[in-house]
């Protein structure tokens, strides 16, 4: 993600401390983390999405 690579990413079950980073990362970035059915993301929640402003919505109703 952080070399551009992806233009989204989602994962679930990752513990804290596979995601903390990732979350600094992709907010320098102008990115947006979320869960995947769009509501702010938890540290240590079920699920975890990354992406770009453009991309989100249209992922969300994908994910649904």
């Amino acid at each position: 993600m952080a070399a551009g690579r992806y233009d989204a990413f989602f994962e679930m079950g990752l513990a804290p401390w596979d995601v903390a980073a990732g979350l600094l990362m992709v907010g320098e970035a102008g990115g947006m983390v979320s869960d995947i059915s769009g509501a702010p993301y938890v540290l240590g929640g079920p699920s975890i999405f990354a992406t770009n402003a453009s991309l989100r919505d249209a992922m969300v109703e994908i994910l649904a």
